[in-house]
């Protein structure tokens, strides 16, 4: 059949199909931002032809980046205003111009995608290899805005990595993600950014190229970081113009005068002083080192603001930085180390910790007792339970609390199920841990029972079936929570009694015996468990202890969260280390919030000593705990200041009855 006689339309489809069987062409993107790159004035400091040997570590992401390239994630930790951008800008060019397919880019905030759309409009216009390849932006017409551009062989997306709805809608084969350690850790409940982001890129699993540049921020937080470990860690190494050993350029061998008239570096091989004239000598020689093999597909690079070219920020400069952040802690002023972090992460491009160090899981696990799980030891007189509530599972923590507050966990586990649905899945086996009667036992062979219970109630999604269930079983102590907000958190005790019933009567007014959330300090609680019981070892008031079969991700989970400097001059706030799950700290936070609703911490010796006079009772008498029925309706609850609690099996009082009672006996 003559082509002639073919309809245009699959003529035009045979086109398109068999250049997309066709391989993508050769591409260097270090070579073809050579040839075809022109900075305009307007975006970069050094307009013109575009080098890549002017910027240490440009040509190496480039070559990374590129399709010939068999890594699939490239990850650059380096200093603010230094490399990684202009770097993306000559990738999405070059991809565009010789390999095109769907290209994301993502900023933490609405202002810097803004700037980079605009960035990207700039380079477009300069680069001519792009002339036809790229949508004419029209007034009336979405295909080339600030956050679509639309071009032969797909769409460029800038937007921001702060909103979920974002990351949802596209296919793309490359994936830019600026500032990684800005965006949220969390993306409106939905996971981590980073994690969203990738799951777009699914489609083209073995030629995709995802492209990560930041920052780093604080230590055990940083995003960007744990990328970069999982990479090749790659490094910059420069000659020593006197002995020419390689070496990298590193804080402890930066080095000024007292008066900041002069900086240098030491070589750490012959221990020379290196003047800054040497330093365009060195970086033209300079050597990139991969570190290890990483995963296969991370390659990573570490670069710092030692490595600018001259004209850029000096080594002088940088020393009058790092002297005045040292002079603001050894000064002692409010909030000391926030110059010295804004040095460490956007210079040094490290992360910074002025965080409070918390306990090894190692050393923690080490000092783990010798009981059974489900046991409480002799010294555990009172039971609490905290529950943290996921969307297929509630992690659970039970924990036996003695006299000043020494603790034993008795059970940390999760227990699988829908959790979206009152009084059905996770929460039927929820009851039947926390109300079996038979499960826990004192080490005295008696039954122990669990006086108060702490669920998370924050989840929206799960907040129906939180409140039910502690509507149901209100009477053994159920208490629904919530975080305290940010703006309050650091003044919030752990425990305070709540004071808005969420139930109405007839009259759609409060009802008085109604379900009344609770508001939990976790910042306090946080100190408290992390900064004070958690370090402490051996016996006595405070101390913290887990039997030796725990999960072995309990120690990890209990020290997920690092406390360092907030947003506000002064304030410092708790935050979860990157790639950890936190869900037995919440929950441990959650029991002893249920603990301080007992008042564990102002019980008088004498009560301390009925307890144990009535679990030794028990111990020579067992008896059988009565069965309960709960009903389905709120059960009738004391006055708003007080919380039923489950009455005691034996004694001469019923100090046991309310959350009064408990001190008032």
């Amino acid at each position: 059949m003559d082509s002639l006689s073919i309809p245009s339309g699959f003529q035009a489809f045979i086109d398109a199909f068999s250049e997309g069987l066709a391989p993508d062409p050769e591409l260097w993107l270090d070579e073809w931002s050579e040839n075809h790159v022109d900075l305009p004035k307007e975006i970069a400091a050094e307009h013109g032809k575009y080098n890549p040997d002017r910027t240490v570590g440009a040509r190496e992401i480039l070559r990374w980046l590129s399709p010939g390239d068999p890594c699939q994630r490239v990850v650059v930790v380096g200093p603010s205003q230094f490399l990684k951008t202009q770097v993306a800008l000559n990738a999405i060019c070059g991809w565009i111009d010789a390999a095109p397919a769907n290209i994301l880019a993502l900023e933490p905030t609405g202002s810097l995608a803004k700037r980079l759309s605009n960035r990207i409009s700039k380079m477009f216009d300069r680069v001519g290899k792009l002339e036809g390849k790229i949508a004419a932006p029209r007034s009336r017409d979405a295909r080339n805005t600030l956050d679509t551009k639309e071009f032969k062989g797909g769409t460029l997306y800038v937007a921001t990595g702060g909103s979920a709805s974002n990351l949802a809608e596209v296919m793309v084969r490359y994936l830019f993600f600026d500032e990684i350690d800005r965006a949220e850790g969390d993306l409106e409940g939905e996971g981590d950014a980073v994690k969203i982001a990738e799951n777009r890129t699914t489609t083209y699993r073995y030629n995709r190229k995802m492209y990560y540049a930041s920052s780093p921020v604080r230590k055990g937080v940083s995003r960007i970081w744990r990328l970069f470990e999982q990479g090749t860690m790659a490094i910059v190494l420069l000659p020593c113009p006197h002995c020419l050993e390689m070496h990298e350029l590193r804080g402890e061998n930066f080095h000024h005068d007292d008066e900041l008239t002069r900086a240098w570096f030491v070589c750490p091989a012959c221990g020379v002083e290196i003047d800054e004239r040497h330093k365009q000598w060195m970086l033209e020689r300079y050597s990139v080192v991969e570190q290890q093999p990483g995963d296969g597909d991370t390659k990573s690079i570490h670069v710092s603001a030692y490595y600018m070219a001259p004209g850029r920020v000096s080594w002088l400069d940088l020393a009058k930085e790092r002297a005045a952040a040292q002079a603001a802690i050894e000064a002692a002023l409010e909030d000391p180390h926030n110059l010295m972090q804004v040095y460490v992460n956007t210079r040094e491009a490290l992360p910074y910790s002025a965080a409070v160090d918390v306990a090894d899981p190692l050393d923690l696990a080490g000092a783990a007792l010798d009981y059974p799980e489900f046991t409480v030891p002799s010294g555990g007189l009172v039971l609490t339970a905290g529950v943290d509530v996921q969307h297929d599972r509630l992690a659970v923590i039970i924990r036996a609390w003695g006299r000043g507050e020494e603790s034993w966990l008795v059970h940390w586990g999760e227990i699988h199920g829908q959790t979206l649905i009152p009084n059905h899945g996770a929460w039927l086996d929820l009851e039947a841990l926390l109300y079996g009667d038979d499960k826990i036992k004192h080490a005295n062979g008696s039954p122990a029972i669990i006086r108060a219970q702490s669920i998370d109630s924050g989840d929206g999604a799960s907040q129906d079936a939180v409140y039910a269930f502690c509507r149901k079983w209100k009477h053994r102590g159920a208490m629904a929570c919530k975080g305290a907000s940010e703006r309050t958190q650091a003044k919030r005790e752990i425990f305070s009694p709540p004071t808005v019933s969420i139930d109405q009567d007839r009259k759609q007014k409060a009802y008085r015996y109604g379900l009344r959330p609770y508001m939990v300090g976790t910042h306090k609680a946080k100190d408290l468990i992390l900064e004070v019981r958690v370090p402490l070892g051996g016996e006595g008031p405070n101390r913290m202890h887990a039997y030796q079969t725990v999960r072995a991700d309990y120690y990890e989970q209990l020290t997920s969260e690092v406390k360092a400097p907030g947003k506000k001059r002064g304030q410092h706030v708790w935050e979860l280390k990157s790639g950890v799950r936190n869900e037995a700290l919440d929950c441990e936070v959650l029991a002893c919030h249920a603990a301080r609703s007992l008042r564990t911490h102002l019980l008088q010796p004498h009560v301390w000593d009925m307890l144990e006079l009535e679990l030794k009772q028990n111990g020579l008498f067992p008896v059988e705990p009565e069965e309960e029925s709960p009903s389905l309706e709120p059960a009738p609850a004391p006055a708003p200041e007080t919380q039923a609690q489950p009455v005691s099996a034996g004694g001469e009082e019923d100090w046991i009855g309310s959350h009064d009672n408990w001190l008032n006996d």
